[in-house]
Order: structure tokens, then sequence, then C-alpha cells
């Protein structure tokens, strides 16, 4: 069971003077109780990947399987659906409630008011939202990092197969993206997770594949740690490397004999420190 892309193109105004080729040839699996990080440089492709994914857009060439069947329209009310959040809540929020703006979807795929009410409730009680509280609230009321975890609550409450989530914790400060990390923790239990971000430090630690978007191309597919101990792949795919594995790639480039790369900042410390005894 997975939801896949094959040999998948797609171009921006096809056949126009203006046609821009946002992807070519991309093949990707995801599958369920997985999570994969799609990183990429604004303008690599991530989000048209996305929208290609959940059959917002048709692929100009290659197809998408959900489950091993084509993909011919949008997922969202499919068995199993694929749920898409966007980066901007507000383009998902319309209702004069919460309540009901989460309900919304739940009720779009056929179920009755009871059911769709419960599963709203237990929606907004994932993503930490108290739905005694903030049920009868317009969702335009809400702050920032609110309205991104009322947004995905809108999507869970349709119990999706597949995740999909656009940069879901940018512009949130500290608690917002430690609540963003905790629903993706538990969305990963049941459901294929895609978490498309241009920060690879949020996820990395916690992601089973690694997928890099360079200029619309897959560049790369593996585990986190195969793309860690290949610190130049970030550069090559126009991202920034983060902190801690820099230090290290600079403490090669001094001449320190670093045995492995980690991302994980304990133990580089102790294989930076095990390099500097080394050299003395």
């Amino acid at each position: 069971m997975s939801l896949t892309m094959s040999s998948v193109s797609y171009t921006y105004g096809e056949g126009s003077a203006y046609a821009t080729q946002a992807l070519s040839g991309v093949d990707l699996e995801i599958r369920r109780d997985e999570l994969v990080l799609v990183l990429g440089a604004t303008g690599s492709g991530k989000s048209t990947l996305l929208r290609v994914a959940a059959g917002l857009l048709a692929p100009t060439d290659g197809r998408v399987l959900l489950d091993g069947i084509e993909v011919t329209g949008p997922l969202a009310a499919a068995e199993p659906s694929v749920g898409l959040v966007f980066q901007s809540p507000e383009a998902q929020l319309f209702a004069e409630t919460v309540e009901a703006d989460v309900g919304f979807g739940p009720r779009n795929i056929g179920r009755s008011e009871t059911e769709a009410s419960e599963a709203a409730r237990d929606a907004l009680v994932a993503v930490g939202i108290d739905p005694d509280a903030f049920g009868s609230r317009s969702p335009f009321s809400l702050s920032g990092g609110e309205a991104r975890r009322v947004a995905m609550a809108g999507v869970l409450a349709m119990s999706p197969g597949y995740l999909l989530l656009d940069e879901p914790t940018a512009g949130l400060d500290v608690s917002g993206r430690e609540a963003v990390a905790r629903i993706v923790g538990a969305a990963r239990e049941r459901s294929g997770v895609v978490v498309v971000t241009h920060d690879a430090e949020e996820f990395l630690t916690v992601a089973d594949r690694v997928v890099l978007l360079t200029e619309g191309h897959l560049t790369f597919d593996g585990s986190a740690d195969a793309l860690v101990q290949e610190p130049a792949r970030f550069v090559d795919a126009g991202l920034r490397v983060p902190e801690v594995l820099h230090t290290q790639v600079l403490a090669r480039e001094i001449g320190l004999e670093v045995e492995r790369y980690s991302f994980d900042p304990l133990e580089a410390a102790r294989l930076l420190a095990d390099a500097r005894t080394r050299s003395q």
C-alpha cells in the first residue's frame, strides 16, 4: 500500500510562451507508517510535488497511483484519502466557526452530523486546541499558530491514509513548532506522512527517508544518515548545511580526522573530541 509518483513531470503554462517546468521525471513512493522529508530550495518544485500527489494538479507526464490505482482527480474524498495542509492556513479556513470548519471535511465525504462533529472535536484535541474553548470562535480570530493547528485538524478529521504538509512550521514560534512536531509524530502512527520544508533541522532526526529536489529533479532518496554523510548534497540542492553538520565539515577541512558525521549534537561533540584527541 503506497502513494506512488511514477516518472511524474509537471509544466505550468504548458504550450505557452511562459511554460515553466516544475517537476521532471520524479519517481517517489510514500508508504503507510512512514515519514518522508522532502527538502529543497525555494522554486525546487516541493509544493508542486504535493499538489500533484494530492490529485490537485494532473501531471503533464507520468502517473500518480494510490494503492495501485491511477489517480484522476482530487483525493480528499478517496479511500484511503490524501490530506494536504497548505503552507498558509488561511487558504484552508473559511467557515463561520472553528468546529464547523474542521467538521467540513468529514461531512463532505459522507459522514453524519454526529460523526463529523465527533471527528472534528477529536481532531482539535489531537492538535492541542480545546474544542469547548475554541469551537464556537471564528477561525479568522485565531493567532497564526492556532490557525495552523486548526487547518491541520481539518485534514486530520478525515483520517487520511496519507498526510501531506507544506512547510508546516513556517512562521511559528518555539511552542508552535513543538506542537506541530507532536502532531506529525502522532500522525505517522496511522498514516504515510510527507513533510515539505527548506529547513532540514526540523524533521531530519525523525524522518524515515529524505528526498532532495533540485530544480524539479529528484536528486536524492535515502535515509537521513546517508544524506548526513554527504553534506555537499545540501549545497548542490541550494540549501544551507545544518550548523551541527557544518561544524564537523569545517573540522575535517582544517585536518581533524572526524570518523563520521552525525546530526545529533551530543554525538557530534564526541566525534569532534575524539578527533581532537587523536590529532594531539
